[in-house]
């Protein structure tokens, strides 16, 4: 490293309201060395910075053109029973044989012909699952209470709110926001708190 050596030059500069003014400055220069840079703790070596990817589990997917698409998460509701979506396939509802048309089981022949709700596949065809979600089965246990209980408006309402989410948590207990369709006829006996009502007549002048 050398010494400073200065320079003194003369310079004219505007002051403010002032107008001009002359003067001197004084700069100078200095020759300094370099160092090589020795990597410390506080400043390492360059490294390669990862991260650890997530590995993910396969599923099975429908190809819609580019894009591969996962349906097992929806459902067919009732009211598309026969009808074709744009672009896609007709739905027809198939319900288990042992709820046909000659089936004396009425209610629960209601029940998936009118409410339940047919989850799809991968590919997004119809599974054979049926499950029921919280309002349907709440649709269905108001008019299962109105007759059995003999209820309407107001107190109908009031019934319907004091018992049915408690009945509802007491066979949901895994949370899981859907229950298997095959439960309807107990949920409604012990919303009721009657184990004898007969369902199957409640709903057979429902069936045409």
């Amino acid at each position: 490293m050398t010494p400073p050596q200065y320079t003194t030059k003369s310079v004219v500069y505007e002051q403010p309201f002032d107008g001009m003014k002359a003067g001197t400055v004084k700069y100078g220069t200095q020759t300094v060395g370099t160092q090589p840079y020795v990597p410390t703790p506080s400043f390492p070596s360059p490294v390669k910075l990862g991260f650890p990817q997530k590995q993910q589990k396969p599923v099975s997917f429908a190809q819609v053109g580019d894009e591969e698409v996962d349906h097992s998460s929806e459902y067919f509701t009732a009211e598309f029973d026969g009808v074709t979506p744009l672009g896609g396939e007709q739905y027809n509802r198939v319900i288990p044989d042992q709820f046909g048309e000659e089936s004396e089981e009425k209610f629960m022949r209601s029940i998936y012909t009118k409410f339940a709700l047919e989850q799809k596949t991968a590919a997004g065809k119809p599974s054979g699952v049926f499950k029921m979600d919280k309002n349907g089965t709440k649709s269905v246990a108001t008019q299962v209470m109105s007759r059995v209980k003999n209820l309407q408006g107001k107190d109908l309402d009031g019934f319907v709110g004091q018992y049915f989410n408690r009945t509802w948590d007491h066979f949901d207990v895994n949370q899981a926001g859907k229950l298997d369709t095959l439960d309807m006829t107990a949920f409604m006996k012990y919303m009721a708190s009657d184990q004898g009502i007969d369902l199957d007549g409640l709903f057979a002048t429902n069936e045409k």
